[in-house]
């Protein structure tokens, strides 16, 4: 992760990261144990830390955890649900803690006729136990950001403060998730790939 974190972008890194802890390549105390001091990359390697849940299990789940988190909400991800009685309904991307709002990325998978069916089942199961589900396509979280922040202000009661986007704002226009920080990504890279020039005899 030493070298990652030397050319990835904080949101970048958070997404290696969730990756690799949930397919279980390694844990945090592992990274946490390679760090050397004065490498570079380790204060950004060390806020990725910070940030990092392997219990994501999608990018695009981890870039919605990390839209909330840095806007100043608290939120569980893979959240069972369940009954009063305790018998499980469903198990969420996340939950805005302390509310019943249960914000999930719906990737295209979520469309095809057996899985649409499968989640609408869900969806039914949600609401007769009074819980939220929020649903947001990558388009949404990238080009709507502020619409997501509303909907957990609106779940949590509170009004609307249009500052809490302005960490998000900031760490997502590094990222490859924009144009801009995709180009600058690419040009990072680009060194690996410069032919290395032969000794002369």
């Amino acid at each position: 992760m030493g070298q990652l974190a030397e050319d990835l972008s904080l949101v970048d890194l958070v997404i290696a990261i969730d990756s690799a802890l949930q397919r279980k390549l390694c844990t945090t105390a592992d990274i946490t144990a390679s760090l050397r001091s004065r490498q570079r990359g380790l204060p950004n390697l060390r806020q990725a830390l910070a940030l990092c849940d392997g219990r994501s299990e999608s990018p695009w789940e981890t870039v919605l955890r990390l839209l909330h988190v840095t806007a100043g909400f608290e939120v569980d991800p893979q959240a069972d649900i369940r009954h009063d009685d305790g018998g499980f309904i469903a198990r969420a991307d996340l939950r805005i803690r302390g509310t019943r709002r249960l914000p999930e990325y719906d990737g295209a998978g979520h469309r095809e006729r057996e899985q649409h069916r499968l989640d609408l089942a869900r969806e039914k199961a949600l609401a007769r136990e009074h819980w939220e589900r929020y649903g947001y396509v990558a388009k949404e979280i990238l080009g709507e950001p502020e619409r997501v922040i509303r909907d957990a202000e609106q779940a949590l009661g509170l009004p609307h403060d249009g500052g809490r986007l302005a960490t998000w704002c900031h760490l997502v226009g590094q990222s490859s998730l924009t144009p801009e920080g995709w180009v600058r990504l690419l040009r990072r890279l680009h060194r690996f790939n410069r032919p290395r020039r032969g000794r002369k005899l």
